[in-house]
């Protein structure tokens, strides 16, 4: 993806043959705006005119995107030169040549930028220092921030051992503001330096449960997921299903509705696509003519929530890969989700027999008390397989 200042620039080198282009319009990315690239792609190219103090005021906004896992590199056109003119100036072949001709990692970029400045004056290099190693800090990948260390150690002339020191400073002081509590320092040091975020969250509440469910079906509902079954000759058979097939047809099965509108919305566009043998995609639900649908969706695609490696239930989830576990995933947020829905109806249910008896109608008791009966013992199926999938 090639990152640009104007819509100019955009319009120009998409006419060159260069699709894949966005805007900054003069301000940083968002956040949700880099994850958002980074569904479709892990690189990212910004391409800046000649002028240094705007790239140098610029470097704060490149951080959010190494932050995200990307790798960044930086084009600097010819001074007076912009990606627009140029575009208008050079064969479109002449533009591509240039571009990788001249593409050069961000950091080594920053380095070269900082090193310049600072020339002999020691307070100066030391302050560019510390700035190179808080860029590096927020890269997420622990081998991708040593292999820097090990590099700006030879550019900056300084001993690898000193920046890793101040590498590992910087991620034990974000890691305790993160948290906002003290732990031992040898946890943090480089070896396994915590480049997963890790999230509080409420995973028993049923307005989470409801997100997740969503979140899996925007995220992967086009993905396919496997079950074993037996055919009729008793033999195990593997299954493919669509996230987004089972995830419908299991809920429309039991009757199971969302209580927030836009996720009800989304589930009902799902389940009417799926009827006609469609599953719509991020994209559909993205440029959604409804902005409070689209708004959820852009939301629940940018998610930093993910499951760790055993879908572990618990207070504080370790980030790792969703993909590796997506059948667990998938059936074990139905699940989480169908306990909630039986837990308010029993919650419901027992109101009912309270009000019955308050107001006298024995005769309805027995029939709420086969139902609140018929309510625990679904709950307690439920609950044995979670305990199965679930560590608690």
């Amino acid at each position: 993806c090639y990152l640009v200042e104007g819509y100019t620039d955009v319009i120009s080198l998409f006419q060159a043959g260069f699709e894949n282009v966005v805007a900054s319009s003069g301000t940083s990315l968002t956040t949700g705006q880099i994850r958002l690239i980074k569904r479709y792609t892990p690189n990212i190219t910004i391409l800046y005119d000649g002028d240094e103090a705007g790239i140098k005021a610029s470097f704060r906004g490149i951080d959010m995107i190494l932050e995200q896992g990307m790798n960044v590199k930086i084009v600097m056109f010819p001074e007076g030169e912009d990606p627009d003119s140029y575009v208008r100036s050079h064969r479109s072949i002449e533009v591509e040549e240039f571009i990788d001709g001249q593409a050069r990692d961000f950091i080594r970029f920053k380095t070269d930028i900082l090193l310049k400045e600072a020339q002999d004056d020691p307070v100066k290099k030391a302050g560019m220092i510390r700035d190179i190693v808080e860029t590096i800090a927020v890269i997420p990948d622990q081998i991708t921030r040593s292999v820097y260390v090990k590099e700006c150690s030879g550019m900056m002339d300084m001993a690898e051992q000193t920046l890793m020191n101040e590498l590992n400073k910087i991620i034990r002081k974000k890691f305790r503001k993160s948290t906002a509590r003290e732990e031992p320092e040898e946890d943090f040091m480089i070896e396994d330096a915590t480049s997963e975020k890790q999230v509080e969250l409420d995973l028993n509440d049923a307005a989470f449960q409801e997100k997740d469910v969503i979140r899996l079906l925007l995220n992967y509902g086009n993905r396919e997921i496997e079950f074993d079954h037996l055919d009729e000759f008793n033999k195990k058979i593997t299954i493919p299903v669509k996230v987004a097939d089972f995830i419908v047809n299991d809920l429309n099965a039991d009757e199971i509705t969302f209580s927030k509108p836009e996720y009800q919305k989304i589930f009902d566009e799902f389940s009417a696509h799926i009827e006609k043998g469609k599953i719509p995609d991020e994209k559909y639900f993205i440029n959604h003519e409804k902005r409070s649908i689209a708004n959820t969706a852009i939301e629940l695609l940018t998610t930093p929530y993910e499951l760790s490696e055993n879908w572990e239930i618990r207070a504080r989830i370790e980030v790792v890969t969703e993909d590796q576990k997506l059948r667990t995933a998938v059936y074990n947020s139905l699940l989480s989700f169908k306990a909630r829905k039986i837990e308010q109806h029993i919650a419901e249910n027992q109101e009912q027999i309270k009000t019955a008896e308050k107001e006298e109608r024995y005769e309805d008791i027995p029939e709420l008390l086969k139902k609140q009966q018929d309510l625990k013992q679904i709950s307690r199926s439920i609950n044995e397989q979670l305990g199965r999938v679930v560590i608690r």
